[in-house]
């Protein structure tokens, strides 16, 4: 037997068995119809983890870029989406918390920004040091367009 009759034979019986089947079109209808509808109970509860994220532009404020990203505050890692605008960087975490994480970064705010790498080998982080002595540090992907990006900014 070839490897290719191994794949083919199952194929073959469910093509044969709805050839061959007794049951009426409206039962096999009947049949798919609830195959689909467990599906669907079992893909709504991950459905439903997805939050959606609403931004509130201000005056003339477009969306320049956003990415999934990370906030490395000290011990711990804030999973989130970078939102840079026309007027801002803003940082919104997405994990349901009892304290919200959001974080504006206006352009005049900025005195350095920075590239660096996560466990010393993967280039996805980007510093922003703050005129005010605040550092945040960001794990994102196609960290040099978003420095670029930042930098035309300000």
């Amino acid at each position: 037997m070839l490897l290719s009759d191994t794949i083919r034979t199952p194929i073959v019986h469910f093509r044969a068995f709805f050839l061959t089947s007794p049951l009426p079109p409206l039962t096999l209808y009947t049949l798919i119809n609830r195959y689909i509808q467990k599906m669907a109970q079992k893909l709504i509860p991950i459905i439903k983890k997805r939050t959606i994220m609403v931004l509130d532009l201000k005056a003339n404020e477009v969306v320049v870029k956003a990415s999934d990203s990370s906030l490395l505050e000290d011990d711990r890692k804030i999973s989130g989406k970078l939102i840079l605008t026309n007027q801002r960087v803003y940082f919104k975490d997405v994990e349901k918390s009892e304290q919200p994480e959001a974080l504006e970064i206006l352009p005049a705010d900025i005195r350095e920004l920075f590239y660096f790498n996560t466990f010393k080998i993967f280039p996805n982080g980007l510093h922003i040091i703050m005129k005010n002595g605040k550092e945040h540090k960001f794990k994102i992907s196609k960290r040099d367009s978003w420095g670029q990006a930042i930098n035309s900014m300000y």
